[in-house]
């Protein structure tokens, strides 16, 4: 499945922090991250899939690391020097900055963006009805954004675990990268198909 070459992180209540120190860490790495995913066209992992029960914060996470790849993050952090007694102020704060990504993102509710690839393989279909409409759709989303993100994705009829398989795949092949949160772990994403 598409979702096997997504980084799978499991978030619960008690393994994260809402400090200021390690969001940054935490963002530094994921933007590290992707940069590297895209500038290197890695296949074996092309995304982040974070799931975890409802109320611990995946979307608060990924919708902060889609504003910190398409804005930037700057922050002054309190420095202490042991070494050197003085009060220069100048030495009490570190500025941290990230620069935004230079890359197209995308951010979408899962049932939104599910219910755009139905319109657009309708459209699609009735002007080319004999022809897959999966590839284009896919390579036209590609085009858009090379970053999307994902929320609440959740799979729960056979058309569109069939759909999303296949785009996922296309998109993946294609380098994008794909950060998705969801309730459910990947391997029970389409529960009971």
């Amino acid at each position: 499945a598409a979702t096997s070459r997504m980084l799978s992180t499991s978030l619960s209540a008690g393994n994260h922090s809402h400090s200021h120190s390690t969001s940054s860490i935490a963002f530094a790495t994921a933007h590290s991250f992707i940069l590297s995913s895209i500038l290197s066209r890695r296949k074996q992992s092309s995304g982040i899939y974070i799931h975890g029960s409802v109320g611990v914060g995946k979307s608060m996470l990924m919708d902060l690391f889609h504003s910190i790849c398409t804005n930037g993050f700057s922050y002054s952090h309190e420095h202490t020097n042991n070494d050197n007694n003085n009060n220069n102020n100048d030495d009490d704060y570190k500025q941290i900055e990230y620069s935004p990504i230079n890359l197209q993102c995308k951010r979408y509710h899962f049932h939104e963006f599910m219910i755009q690839i139905h319109q657009k393989i309708h459209k699609y279909k009735s002007i080319h009805p004999k022809s897959d409409p999966i590839p284009p759709i896919s390579a036209q989303i590609a085009q858009e954004a090379r970053l999307l993100c994902f929320d609440e994705m959740q799979i729960t009829d056979i058309a569109d675990a069939m759909i999303i398989k296949r785009i996922l795949t296309l998109l993946l092949d294609l380098g994008v990268v794909v950060v998705t949160t969801s309730n459910r772990p990947p391997c029970g994403l389409y529960e009971g198909g």
